[in-house]
């Protein structure tokens, strides 16, 4: 056997360049070129999410825990469970794809175990790898633990056919909608492991006294799955502690990108801007439960204050706030209100529906179909279980919403969350979760005024967080005010510099507003924290086509080529035409593109964008057309991208699909904000 396979499991470094191809099934794994192919089907992964695939094969059917995912395909660098969420995610994707010839399983609070279909009949070439040992294969169907992997088949390259993947998408028909926004969401993750990731990060006595990161109190307790616990008191914290307008707090992201990690506070102190950082443990003892805290100076290292508290488990939610108050104290130097517990929240809770509701946010935060699915399970057994909590029902509602935009086919399911909010605001009108996935799910309804009332009482609420930020972003892009939109962005940025997705917001804002000197920045930025993610790359590209530095843009869709992302390199290309003035070439690339969908858009806004940049407003208004029968929110954005001409929004086609009645209640709710915010429009 190869050797690098004996050491230690999946601990051993996954080197893809190296990497020998093996079999899942009826599929073909090539490690350096990225692929999955076999029976018809050919699809290219990330490098990342090849490594995590890599990991879990050399298990051989044991499972794998994510400090050795970390460890294998990280390079043991800090990572936040995004990051490896993402990965698992998109290999379950892959796995759909392929016929589910693999499947990943979950154990929770453990790590994941790869599993894989038998081939009904193949015959196979030996080879000298890590899975020419392996038992030999079964004609029988059926799912089967990794230790039973055939060696590849013989694959006639030539009947494959040419890669179409399913996500093609054209150059900014990616970058600038809603939808590409909200992808990142399920993307983000903390990529550090120096101080000089941040060079330009501000000095200690230049950082604001009242900011603050909350970082995950370690478990005590001995039992990995009381993890979920000592998560969901630190996550209380931190949001308790965003909702006073007094503190800047870093945002989750950041703050739970330490965890597990033994690093300076000093260093965290610089890398997350802020002045102090809350730490501390927990350690249950049946029904009764110790927290230690205590607040360090991140200039000095020194203790500002501690606290160690001694309640029983049915006091949890009460002890969140009494936490809270003392923090604060210490920080603004003054005692806050007393009695700030959160209104509808009851006094007392069970223990075994509170531990529920943790293990359905831990599951709900992996945002894949499975993890999902459980949460809205748990979150239902804890509404029936706990009537009175209002989080149980925020909870429930928000994974609804998220599961509805998921399946437009499962209609019923809007209604169910919008029962679930209205009964969290009912019993805590202050739920920023709720409030937040109210205003998403009025923003894809079109329901303008329930969005700007919610957004309004959100912001009021809680002006200071990151989580309120992330939506008022949106809330700015779908209303039209694309400047308000980067306020927002980069305000989120500020709280969560470790997140991906903020500063892929940020970076998408500013291109949407022709500054792509300043997109170039972000971008790599947001490449510090994720060099291999391919998206980051392509925004990149975006800026460098416009804004003159066309040889950086083509090296990038050189390396796409390299790595046979044929969409993400025709995507470049179209940029780099369109910024060179070759309307023509970028022309011929759009319409490859939109022929692939006569009857029925990918990503109509998309293409309407590029058609409108490029100046050709018939085009871009069939496009738009097509959008506007399926009730496309994101085609609203369109009119404000300041790359597309004047030429094209003064158009007679234009201008008379703008005098539609959903165009017309759409203006109507701008022209309010717009009052609002006193811009004029």
């Amino acid at each position: 056997m190869n050797d690098r396979f004996a050491r230690a499991g999946a601990i051993a470094r996954v080197d893809l360049a190296h990497e020998p191809d093996f079999a899942l099934g009826r599929i073909e794994v090539r490690p350096s070129l990225r692929e999955l192919a076999g029976d018809g089907f050919r699809e290219t992964i990330d490098r990342r999410v090849m490594q995590v695939l890599v990991a879990l094969a050399r298990a051989k059917g044991k499972v794998v825990s994510r400090d050795d995912l970390i460890e294998s395909c990280w390079d043991g660098v800090i990572v936040g469970d995004e990051a490896i969420n993402r990965c698992i995610s998109r290999l379950r994707k892959a796995a759909e794809a392929s016929g589910n010839a693999f499947a990943i399983e979950t154990l929770s609070r453990v790590g994941y175990r790869l599993k894989v279909a038998h081939p009904v009949s193949l015959e196979v070439e030996p080879k000298t790898d890590a899975f020419s040992a392996a038992t030999p294969v079964s004609s029988s169907a059926g799912t089967a633990p990794v230790g039973e992997i055939a060696p590849p088949a013989q694959i006639n390259q030539a009947a494959l056919p040419a890669l179409t993947a399913a996500s093609h998408r054209s150059g900014r028909s990616l970058w600038f909608s809603a939808g590409a926004i909200l992808l990142a969401a399920g993307i983000a993750a903390a990529y550090f492991g120096r101080s000089t990731l941040w060079p330009g990060r501000p000095a200690s006595d230049a950082i604001a006294a009242n900011s603050v990161a909350v970082l995950p109190f370690v478990n005590m307790s001995g039992e990995a799955a009381r993890d979920i616990v000592s998560d969901g008191i630190s996550e209380e914290l931190l949001d308790e502690l965003s909702n006073d307008s007094a503190l800047r707090v870093a945002a989750r992201t950041s703050s739970f990108a330490f965890k597990g990690k033994n690093t300076d506070v000093k260093q965290i102190g610089r890398i997350l801007s802020v002045h102090s950082v809350l730490e501390g443990s927990i350690r249950e003892d049946g029904e009764h439960i110790r927290i230690s805290a205590q607040l360090i100076n991140t200039a000095d290292g020194f203790r500002i204050w501690s606290a160690t508290y001694d309640r029983q488990m049915t006091g949890m939610l009460p002890l969140e706030d009494d936490i809270a108050r003392a923090i604060a104290a210490a920080i603004t130097h003054q005692i806050l209100p007393v009695s700030r517990l959160s209104a509808g929240r009851p006094t007392s809770i069970n223990p075994t529906i509170y531990r529920k509701y943790l293990e359905g946010q831990h599951d709900f935060a992996t945002r894949d179909e499975a993890g999902v699915t459980r949460a809205i399970v748990l979150f239902q057994e804890v509404t029936t279980a706990q009537p009175d909590f209002a989080a149980g029902f925020a909870a429930l509602g928000h994974a609804l919403v998220n599961h509805a935009e998921d399946h437009p086919d499962r209609k019923e399911l809007l209604p169910q969350a919008d029962s679930a909010l209205a009964h969290a605001l009912d019993l805590d009108p202050d739920n920023i979760e709720a409030l937040g996935a109210k205003v998403d799910m009025a923003l894809h309804q079109q329901d303008w005024r329930t969005a700007a009332a919610d957004a309004k009482r959100m912001r009021s609420i809680s002006p200071n967080s990151s989580a309120v930020l992330h939506e008022m972003f949106r809330y700015y892009q779908y209303l039209g005010f694309p400047d308000r939109a980067l306020e927002a962005a980069e305000g989120a940025a500020l709280l969560d510099p470790l997140s991906i997705v903020d500063h892929f917001n940020v970076t998408s804002a500013l291109i949407h507003i022709a500054r792509f000197g300043e997109a170039v920045s972000a971008a790599q930025t947001a490449l510090r924290l994720a060099p291999d993610q391919s998206y980051l790359q392509a925004v990149l590209c975006t800026a460098y086509a416009h804004s003159g530095e066309s040889e950086k843009a083509r090296a990038i869709a050189f390396l796409f080529s390299k790595h046979h992302d044929q969409p993400d390199e025709s995507g470049c290309l179209f940029d780099i035409a369109v910024g060179e003035g070759r309307l023509d070439e970028a022309r011929t690339i759009n319409n490859a593109f939109a022929a692939e969908y006569p009857d029925g858009p990918m990503d109509a806004v998309g293409f309407a964008d590029n058609y409108a940049i490029m100046g050709d407003a018939h085009s871009a208004v069939l496009w738009m057309a097509r959008a506007y029968k399926l009730r496309d929110s994101q085609l609203f954005q369109i009119p404000f991208d300041r790359s597309i001409p004047q030429s094209v929004l003064t158009d007679a086609g234009w201008q008379t699909l703008l005098q539609q009645p959903l165009f017309k209640g759409w203006q109507s709710a701008h022209d309010r904000l717009a009052g609002e915010l006193g811009t004029g429009g």
